[in-house]
């Protein structure tokens, strides 16, 4: 169940920084063309930093450490793909005594 969940957390932190890294690119070249638009920046620091946190919690979930920032990276693999992150969540969850 942990590799499965590590898996999921792994998958869920690069789409998220994906869509991170392709909106802010998005985002540059509509303030090249208009400099009005500056109210959405925070949508892809926002979209890279969970998957940093997501892709986290896959590292701590294969070294089997620090429980709670297994199940925060899980609970961060919502926001991107929500049936993956439930899933990462429960099984996360349920291994809870197999962390140190």
């Amino acid at each position: 169940m942990l590799k499965t969940a590590m898996v999921l957390n792994f998958a869920s932190g690069s789409l998220s920084a994906g869509i991170g890294a392709i909106t802010g690119l998005g985002l540059l070249l509509s303030l090249a063309m208009d400099p009005n638009v500056k109210s959405l920046w925070y949508i892809p620091i926002l979209m890279i930093a969970i998957g940093a946190l997501s892709f986290t919690g896959g590292i701590y979930i294969q070294k089997r450490e620090k429980w709670y920032i297994a199940i925060a990276g899980s609970i961060a693999a919502l926001c991107p793909t929500l049936f993956a992150g439930i899933v990462a969540i429960i099984f996360t969850i349920r291994s809870k005594k197999q962390f140190i």
